[in-house]
């Protein structure tokens, strides 16, 4: 259902809230993630302010992957990123679901690109343009490895729903559950794998955000 501009104004301010809320929480930890969760919450707090005041129209556009969004919402609604997940469902399907314009069916195959999609919230093809800091959300399908990529901005994952293998260039695979915080320093190399279910993540990067990732090892087949 497409709704009035001041309605996904007033659901967009309480999403962004309860972002924000959370990397404040993870902050607040005082573990190895708390300093980069600051900062990104520290980041959101000037362009939250502007988040009335820009026009917000719904502009969907339908990706494949978009087939797994409200199983991955409903899911992450029963988690620890609950009130996260609760925000974004009645706006995820007002947003606009795109793709890494690096990503084609040449390098990546077509398996991956019809089971993978992001919606960006804040950044230059956000609902609120910024240039300091894109912020949004990724989705990928069941049993779908993300290949191994690198990007010139800090970034860190929130999972808020499925569980995923995740792998930094010269660590061991590891198993985040929903609720984990994952940090990739800039270009550094990294992977996911979404297990059973689909995998939803809320994503920050900032420094270099204006480039997009690629891939680390090109020539898929």
């Amino acid at each position: 259902m497409l709704r009035s501009e001041p309605e996904n104004n007033r659901l967009l301010l309480a999403l962004l809230a309860s972002i924000e809320d959370a990397f404040h929480e993870a902050a607040a930890a005082q573990d190895e993630l708390a300093e980069h969760c600051r900062q990104a919450g520290l980041l959101m707090q000037g362009i939250r302010g502007r988040a009335g005041t820009v026009p917000f129209t719904s502009r969907p556009a339908d990706l494949p992957v978009c087939r797994f969004l409200v199983e991955a919402l409903e899911n992450g609604r029963k988690g620890p990123a609950a009130r996260i997940a609760g925000c974004l469902l009645p706006l995820a399907e007002q947003l606009a679901w795109v793709q890494n314009p690096n990503y084609t069916r040449d390098s990546m195959g077509q398996r991956f690109l019809e089971n993978y999609g992001y919606t960006e919230i804040i950044g230059s093809r956000g609902v609120l343009p910024d240039d300091t800091l894109a912020l949004g959300f990724l989705l990928l399908g069941p049993q779908v490895q993300y290949p191994p990529h690198h990007h010139p901005a800090a970034e860190i994952y929130h999972v808020i729903s499925g569980a995923g293998n995740w792998q930094q260039a010269g660590q061991s695979v590891e198993e985040r559950p929903p609720g984990s915080f994952i940090y990739h320093a800039p270009n550094v190399s990294h992977t996911m794998e979404a297990r059973h279910d689909a995998l939803l993540l809320l994503y920050a990067w900032w420094g270099v955000v204006g480039v997009p990732a690629q891939l680390t090892n090109p020539g898929r087949d």
